[in-house]
């Protein structure tokens, strides 16, 4: 079967103890022994895997410099890879790769994209607001992870994707 639990990927930032949560976040780690939410002083540099392999130069460049100051590294970094691509599809596919798109998996997609619905509005509302979490281009990131919450087989879904954006400003620190 089909794990989505595996897709909540906001339950694993949500255990570095970064936001403040209510009694409904919390209640999500019961029934998940091998989840804590352990509080911790590390800095997080979050981005998305479009913004990796963003087309954009001048926008990988700065993914990069920032990944690069952040890391308090002296060379600057080299262009990412892209070794996430899935080029087995089709006749090539894995028995594993399934089209997502297929009616048969309406029930499943439905509810990954409303679980990324709820991600993307965590992450852009709370994670990121927390002083100790770094975004690169957090304009680039938040368009990117708007698009979890939007049905990829469904066309219309990127007008009403649209009439859904809001701007997230993140309180500058202050030095």
């Amino acid at each position: 079967g089909v794990s989505t639990d595996m897709a909540r990927f906001d339950l694993y930032l949500k255990q570095l103890g970064k936001t403040n949560m209510t009694t409904d976040q919390l209640s999500e780690f019961v029934g998940r022994p091998h989840m804590a939410v352990r509080p911790n002083s590390f800095k997080i540099f979050l981005y998305s895997l479009d913004q990796m392999k963003d087309k954009d130069e001048k926008r990988t460049l700065g993914l990069r410099k920032d990944l690069q100051k952040f890391l308090d590294l002296k060379q600057p970094l080299p262009p990412f890879g892209h070794e996430n691509l899935n080029n087995f599809v089709g006749n090539k596919g894995h028995k594993e790769t399934v089209d997502i798109c297929e009616p048969r998996y309406d029930d499943v997609r439905k509810l990954l994209v409303e679980q990324g619905r709820i991600m993307e509005q965590w992450i852009r509302k709370d994670f990121i607001m927390s002083p100790d979490v770094v975004v690169a281009n957090e304009k680039h990131f938040a368009d990117t992870v708007r698009t979890w919450g939007t049905d990829p087989c469904r066309k219309d879904d990127a007008v009403s994707e649209k009439s859904r954006r809001t701007e997230v400003k993140k309180p500058r620190k202050k030095r």
